[in-house]
């Protein structure tokens, strides 16, 4: 079943030349999660050139806006959108009309977008959230039947964790909604830790409105407390009715062969490397957290970036502490993270290792988290770097990084100059589908992709060396761990995403550098450097080899589920 269901996906997107990926194809390798990323990709098959054989695929673009509504089930434009296709060409499975008809009818005549928005997106702009609050709620109050109102109070939940107002905002929703707000009960549960009560929630909205996002999401908490066997059925439903999923494919695959628990040092000798500019007592934590995991024989290596607070002073304490595994690298200038990142290979020590990994200097690792990216070299051992799942520190469901894949020029982004009068946006970009949904297990996986970030990234010292620095044209920092991943992958050697290793990071990189115009300027100044680095003829070449690597990926890894989970191969 998915196996055959990959195959004819590949076998209707095909190539129309080397170096044009199909995009629709690509998209879907790219992911199955999403909002955007959903919309986006129905609308390539939908809208698709012409020469695609899309036959048979209206339901698959009807099926993917469908999944894009329950990311976001308040949203009457998509109501409005799925109905109409259900008026024109029936997709909903018997099972769902019952129960989806009502509450689609209803979310597209009851939700009403206020003509005036200004105050409410200034203060959304500004970040005031409790100003916020108070204004989503004396809105609802002055117009309760307008589902405007919830719809952003669980946005803004997703933004700031408070669940609590979400909830009471969710909870007069008519009975044709009721599994809205029992899915928001299940993600706050789950996002707070308490996994048997997600369960429950969302057994509860699966039973009021059996789709099948809602039975993979039933599926990934009753996995984390009650194991395979109580996960099987809920994966299989949902598997079933989406063979196009690529997360929940892969992330089934991994349990079912129990990559998701594997962890292993990565063998031979080890060097752990850290550089850190006036972050003291991020330092001093990070550090603590190092120290407190497994390292087996590794060492550790600490470079001052030419720091004037207490940087030197918590390196030194903690090379007292290790006794001799923690090596200080003083520098009596920042010289940004590319160099600071040479510098710390090219150490005699370090180049006479087998494996370096790179940590920023305010993460907070897990006790397994060099076992984890070891494993994951075991598994994907030709890979150029192997990096793994990012989450903002303090907030469990947001994550700022997973697995990275090309998404190359559409001719609206393009320029043939670099006259920042005429755009500024680059000629390429990559996937952002983490940050289109909160965590739930959907990117817990291993596979191959196009780049990792380098906030935690482990490299065989040999394939480091041989591909070259990280570039100093792109100092003091941005992008020079996309730059280094996209040398290395045009080489042959792509990245690999362990998504089984989530690591904390306090740094809200994306929010500074949008909020202060120094690192705002330098980021987009270093996206100029990045497309120049790499024109667009190299990145069609690259995202046509990716999308070619990842569907045979998952056309592998659905054989296996085929066998494994829905006990012979339907292929």
């Amino acid at each position: 079943m998915l196996a055959k269901a990959w195959h004819t996906l590949r076998a209707a997107f095909p190539a129309r030349a080397p170096d044009q990926p199909p995009q629709a194809l690509a998209r879907l390798a790219q992911g199955g999660v999403g909002k955007q990323h959903l919309v986006d990709a129905a609308g390539l098959i939908l809208n698709a050139a012409p020469g695609l054989s899309l036959d048979g695929q209206a339901p698959l673009a009807f099926s993917l806006l469908l999944a894009a509504w329950e990311d976001d089930p308040l949203d009457g434009d998509l109501a409005g959108n799925l109905l109409a296709a259900q008026a024109r060409q029936p997709f909903l499975p018997a099972s769902l009309v019952p129960a989806l008809l009502p509450a689609l009818e209803m979310v597209r005549t009851r939700h009403r977008r206020p003509e005036n928005l200004t105050y409410f997106l200034r203060l959304a702009t500004r970040r005031e959230y409790d100003k916020l609050t108070r204004l989503i709620a004396a809105e609802a109050r002055k117009d309760p039947d307008n589902l405007f109102w919830p719809q952003r109070a669980l946005v803004h939940a997703a933004v700031t964790g408070d669940w609590d107002f979400a909830l009471e905002m969710t909870a007069a929703l008519p009975a044709p909604l009721s599994f809205a707000h029992a899915a928001s009960r299940g993600q706050a549960a789950f996002l707070g830790g308490d996994l048997p009560a997600a369960a429950t929630a969302y057994a509860e909205a699966h039973a009021a409105a059996p789709l099948p996002g809602l039975a993979e999401r039933a599926a990934e908490a009753a996995y984390r407390t009650g194991g395979l066997e109580a996960a099987r059925p809920l994966w299989r439903d949902a598997l079933a009715a989406r063979p196009w999923q690529a997360n929940l494919l892969l992330r089934v695959h991994d349990a079912l062969t129990g990559q998701d628990r594997a962890a292993a040092l990565p063998p031979g000798r080890v060097a752990v490397l850290l550089y850190c500019f006036n972050k003291a007592a991020d330092l001093d934590a990070t550090l603590a957290s190092v120290a407190a995991s497994d390292l087996g024989e590794a060492r550790i290596h600490v470079l001052d970036n030419g720091s004037t607070d207490a940087t030197p002073q918590v390196i030194a304490a903690w090379a007292e502490r290790l006794a001799g595994r923690l090596a200080p690298v003083p520098l009596q200038v920042n010289v940004g993270a590319p160099a600071a990142r040479n510098w710390l290979a090219a150490l005699p020590e370090v180049r006479d290792t087998d494996f370096c990994a790179y940590l920023d200097d305010d993460v907070e690792v897990p006790r397994d988290w060099l076992a984890r990216l070891g494993a994951a070299a075991a598994a994907l051992p030709l890979a150029g770097a192997w990096g793994c799942r990012i989450r903002e520190y303090g907030s469990p469901g947001v994550l700022q990084n997973a697995d990275l894949h090309l998404q190359p020029p559409d001719g609206k982004h393009e320029f043939p100059d670099l006259d920042p009068r005429k755009t500024r946006e680059p000629s390429f970009r990559v996937s952002n589908l983490h940050l289109q949904t909160l965590d739930q297990g959907q990117f817990d996986y291993l596979r191959p992709c196009a780049s990792v970030t380098g906030c935690c990234h482990l490299f065989r010292t040999a394939t480091l060396r041989q591909a070259g620095g990280f570039s100093i044209r792109l100092s003091p920092t941005q992008y020079d761990d996309l730059e280094h991943d996209l040398r290395l992958a045009a080489a042959g050697r792509f990245a690999a995403y362990q998504g089984h290793l989530c690591v904390a990071h306090k740094k809200q990189t994306g929010k500074v550098s949008q909020s202060q115009p120094a690192p705002y300027g330098n980021a987009i100044g270093n996206q100029y450097k990045l497309q120049a680095m790499h024109p667009a003829e190299e990145i069609r070449r690259l995202a046509a080899a990716e999308t070619v690597m990842l569907v045979a990926d998952l056309e592998a890894k659905a054989k296996r589920v085929d066998e494994e989970l829905f006990g012979r191969e339907l292929a």
